[in-house]
């Protein structure tokens, strides 16, 4: 089995290149830690009938009470509440790291969000609730809380894949255990896309890790997809190259 991690702003091509990279072959697997926490975050809001106001700081702890169970299913780690339970010296030592749990929890009191299921199609809806579980649970419980679900789901696989693309790497540490199982990183620039959310910790963190290759996303989608055959090529015969251009016909 050959892994991929993918890394990369937003809106700078993952998605895309992921699915090119597993068009290459029938026997592929595309993952990424975004699935994990989507389960977290679908057991979360159903485990409740009642949004917390994102001023009531005890309705919040009582909203967030079901985690440890709920990551004790999914990734398998045990973890006390206390662990987990939210402080006003953690909200005034850090008062942008909870930003955006409360504008979740503001949308979703005025909203029928609780009513739908998250999924990959509409996780844009719930980005800011995904994205400070994932950092949150980083940070509270194991920087590997994701990825060593993601690969420990990937090796008890019965037949595994001959390539598993991993997306959504944001953590240094995530692309180091996607190495320690003979992985690359990869990762994808666009220039003309001006970077989002700068200032969220899991896209800080991001600009840390140090690709095994980048690839220049500076072409049409054909030209991404010409780029992308040579990467998958260049990989399985182990001569993965430093940089990949699809504004150009050859790499």
């Amino acid at each position: 089995m050959v892994i991929i991690g993918l890394c990369g702003a937003i809106g700078h091509g993952k998605t895309t290149l992921g699915g090119y990279l597993a068009g290459q072959t029938n026997d592929s697997l595309v993952t990424e830690s975004s699935h994990l926490i989507i389960e977290v975050a679908n057991a979360l809001v159903s485990s409740s009938q009642t949004t917390p106001s994102s001023s009531n700081l005890e309705a919040i702890n009582i909203w967030l009470q079901p985690l440890p169970a709920i990551l004790k299913e999914t990734v398998m780690r045990s973890v006390r509440f206390d662990q987990l339970k939210l402080s006003q010296d953690q909200l005034a030592k850090d008062p942008e790291n909870y930003q955006k749990l409360f504008e979740f929890l503001d949308q979703l009191g005025s909203s029928k969000l609780q009513s739908f299921p998250i999924n990959v199609q509409n996780k844009r809806l719930y980005r800011g609730l995904l994205q400070w579980l994932g950092g949150y649970l980083v940070q509270k419980v194991d920087p590997g809380i994701w990825f060593d679900e993601i690969i420990r789901r990937l090796l008890v696989m019965p037949k595994q894949p001959a390539l598993a693309i991993i997306g959504g790497v944001r953590f240094p540490a995530d692309a180091e255990r996607i190495r320690k199982q003979s992985g690359y990183i990869v990762e994808i620039v666009r220039s003309e896309i001006e970077f989002i959310d700068s200032q969220d910790i899991t896209e800080r963190q991001r600009t840390s890790i140090h690709p095994d290759c980048v690839v220049y996303n500076n072409g049409t989608l054909q030209d991404l997809r010409s780029c992308t055959k040579q990467l998958y090529i260049d990989t399985i015969q182990g001569r993965l190259q430093k940089s990949y251009h699809s504004h150009v016909s050859k790499v």
